[in-house]
């Protein structure tokens, strides 16, 4: 999708991208190159940043270290990807083909203000990027179809949500409070546990399908003719009367067919009733492979909620197997964290769905990854914490010079911000008087915190504090204690 983006917009996401991922100094020419680009260029580009993007993030520079980046606390970055979609001029073309269909040449020639040739060429750069989902633009007139319905309807809810977010509602029409309303009814006449995340999508996935439906788009017959409704349409019916009043044309026959199948397509695409115990089954037999290598138990709620949420992944790639994000894929980048802070959980995890993938010959590993440790992360209750109880903790000896009770209150402070992570211990004698066992001995530790610098502690090992540890101080013991934890889980220590 990237690739309907200008150069100019590719290469400043790739700037942003390389200065988050490294999270550290990254040299001015380095950058450059990495990115393809001049040292002016990447100026003009640092220039725009500070006027446009400065509410997400703030550049900082050195003449000897080159740049890094710091994110804005109340912002996210995904809101650069959210801007840069709506700022897009071919993006932007795309969203104004689904909302006004059946446009001519001329019209979009004028709207545009761009040649026909021109026109013909931006149709041509969407739709090499289009047909990847199964969908193409038609011209004269000028209509987004897809090869199936549905899938043109969730691709654009995917376009919707990151352009949009949270905060934002792309439907002039359609009034998002009553529509918010009507999947909340939904969620609670088929009994789900909707988070806001998944309220927003539904939300925006029914403005998609209302939508479609007002422009005269329905599903394929065989979907909705013929077929006994079913206990999702059902729930979905008996809301007519409010669905009805909320849109200004009249709702097809089947209107909460084309929901059901759509907003909720994860609870269909089961080929039949064996199928669908197989995969849960499988699921199921992950989940516990996954807790007893690992050692955190998971309680019966947690792990119900797991197997439906996880099975959901399969019918829904069955029924749309193509990416479903813009610009930003949100799953990678959240589990990016998950896979650096917990590798030996992870491992277990990813084992577990190459396994499944080699035996069901399904992409789970390969295309389901990160979403599956988003999901597990989400709904395993307290995961986190458990896993950072099974960390090996970090050994700190406490030194000094102030006397033992002072010692104790230093290893008091540091138990206070860091308890999961170590196990202190205090030194009782003089350092003044220290034997060649007790210098050997100190390498035994992975840390020495002491407010004095003693020759005879390892430097390597050292960290000097003052009588008050400062924030700052007990910030960079906290950084090494999380790196030795990691060193300790990846198996380089």
């Amino acid at each position: 999708m990237r690739k309907m983006l200008s150069s100019t917009e590719r290469r400043r996401l790739e700037i942003i991208e390389r200065l988050t991922q490294e999270k550290n100094w990254v040299g001015l020419e380095e950058l450059a190159t990495e990115v393809g680009c001049s040292s002016k260029t990447l100026g003009t580009d640092f220039q725009f940043f500070d006027m446009v993007w400065k509410d997400y993030f703030t550049i900082e520079f050195s003449k000897k270290k080159g740049v890094r980046i710091h994110q804005n606390r109340e912002s996210k970055m995904e809101s650069i990807y959210a801007e840069t979609l709506q700022q897009s001029s071919t993006f932007n073309f795309f969203e104004q083909l689904f909302f006004m269909p059946y446009q001519s040449v001329d019209y979009w020639k004028n709207k545009l203000y761009i040649s026909e040739s021109s026109l013909y060429r931006l149709v041509s750069q969407i739709n090499v990027e289009m047909e990847k989902c199964g969908i193409h633009v038609e011209r004269q007139p000028f209509i987004v179809n897809g090869k199936d319905e549905r899938w043109l309807r969730i691709h654009y809810t995917n376009y919707f949500e990151q352009a949009y977010g949270a905060n934002g509602w792309p439907f002039e029409q359609l009034d998002r409070k009553v529509i918010v309303g009507l999947v909340q009814k939904i969620g609670e006449n088929i009994h789900l546990d909707l988070t806001d995340e998944q309220i927003v999508r539904s939300s925006l996935c029914v403005g998609v399908c209302l939508t479609r439906m007002q422009q005269g788009f329905i599903l394929e017959e065989s979907i909705t003719h013929g077929v006994p409704d079913d206990y999702y349409e059902l729930a979905i019916k008996e809301v007519t009367e409010q669905t009805q009043a909320a849109v200004a044309f009249k709702l097809p026959p089947y209107w909460y067919k084309g929901i059901s199948r759509t907003v909720y397509h994860h609870l269909y695409g089961w080929d039949n009733a064996e199928e669908k115990k197989r995969i849960e089954g499988y699921i199921d037999e992950i989940i516990t492979n996954i807790s007893e290598a690992s050692g955190i138990k998971i309680n019966n709620k947690d792990r119900t909620k797991l197997v439906f949420r996880i099975t959901g992944l399969y019918t829904q790639y069955k029924m749309f197997p193509y990416i479903r994000f813009s610009l930003f894929n949100n799953y990678h980048y959240q589990a990016q964290r998950m896979y650096e802070n917990y590798p030996f959980f992870s491992k277990f995890m990813e084992d577990s769905l190459e396994r499944l993938e080699k035996k069901t010959k399904f992409p789970w590993k390969t295309k389901l990854r990160d979403h599956v440790t988003c999901i597990l992360f989400a709904d395993w209750s307290n995961l986190p914490i458990l896993l950072e109880t099974l960390r090996d903790k970090v050994q700190i000896l406490v030194i000094s010079s102030v006397g033992e009770t002072h010692a104790k209150m230093l290893g008091s402070i540091l138990g206070m911000y860091y308890h999961y992570h170590i196990e202190t211990e205090i030194f009782h004698r003089s350092m003044l008087t220290i034997s060649e066992a007790d210098k050997k001995a100190f390498n035994q530790y992975d840390m020495v915190v002491s407010n004095s610098t003693w020759k005879e502690l390892p430097k390597e090992k050292l960290f000097v504090v003052d009588n008050i540890p400062s924030v700052k101080q007990i910030s960079e013991i906290g950084a090494e204690i999380g790196r030795l934890q990691l060193m300790v889980h990846k198996g380089e220590k």
